[in-house]
């Protein structure tokens, strides 16, 4: 009787001990926005260091880590340009944990000097780059950040369609809107009727760089952005290329066949 009280307890620690200790299922969502206007701040860095974790945010500003230990917890957002900020966060196992980060413009500051040269702007290298196709006469359709201020209170797809010759407006239930170009749809997914005078072909779109929509790689219609959630006050420059010789290499990997636009932040 005694041997077999034994037994059963040993069976029973070993029972408790086979459950894994610390589990992680603790969920962290949320969204940068920038502190000035809350605009949302796309590739902004989310970084967990004491677990070797991170990843960005979307061209909506939002992010998701998952698999999180419960624990106290210090997560530090960064993007160039601004200022990083730290927090600490405590998780309970299997939490889901929501916050919205705001982020504020820091300028780089530069050791005092000297200089007889007229006063330079700073300019980053992507509007550096997007001035020098805009002057190259290369092709492509471009408005430039003086035409953005003076329209900036108009809608984005106004602004677009207004400017740009070949775009037309691209519904996607429930309420989205987007453009797209009435070229025959290509490689990628019908996301509209396709035939008819009614057809169109949603266009592929990048911001500073990354791409966020590609028709030919987003098989879902809720993948497409909405372009009446985007201010023109957020932006320095614009550039539409409709395919062909013109498109910058780079850029020409987008297999839709519908068009590139590309959109670029303004220096804050």
């Amino acid at each position: 009787m005694i041997v077999a009280r034994r037994r059963l307890a040993i069976a029973t620690a070993m029972a408790c001990c086979a459950f894994p200790l610390g589990a992680q299922s603790a969920v962290l969502t949320g969204t940068v926005v920038r502190d000035s206007s809350g605009a949302p701040i796309a590739d902004a860095e989310i970084s967990i260091p004491s677990l070797n974790r991170s990843t960005r945010t979307n061209y909506r500003g939002e992010f998701r880590l998952n698999a999180l230990p419960a624990g106290a917890l210090a997560v530090v957002v960064r993007l160039p340009g601004f200022a990083p900020l730290t927090d600490s966060i405590t998780f309970a196992d299997g939490a889901r944990i929501d916050r919205e980060f705001s982020l504020r413009p820091q300028p780089v500051a530069l050791d005092t000097v000297r200089t007889s040269a007229p006063e330079r702007k700073y300019i980053s290298p992507n509007l550096r780059d997007f001035e020098e196709r805009r002057t190259s006469g290369r092709g492509g359709y471009f408005i430039d950040d003086s035409t953005l201020r003076k329209e900036q209170n108009r809608p984005m797809l106004n602004i677009l369609m207004g400017r740009i010759p070949g775009l037309t407006r691209v519904r996607v239930p429930p309420n989205r809107v987007f453009v797209g170009t009435a070229r025959k749809c290509a490689a990628g997914p019908e996301l509209l009727n396709c035939k008819g005078s009614n057809s169109a072909c949603p266009v592929t779109l990048y911001v500073d760089g990354v791409r966020v929509f590609d028709a030919a790689n987003s098989p879902l219609p809720s993948d497409v952005p909405d372009l009446g959630l985007f201010r023109p006050e957020e932006y320095a420059g614009i550039e539409y290329y409709p395919g062909g010789a013109s498109l910058p290499a780079k850029y020409g990997a987008a297999s839709s066949g519908c068009g590139v636009l590309l959109l670029w932040s303004r220096e804050r």
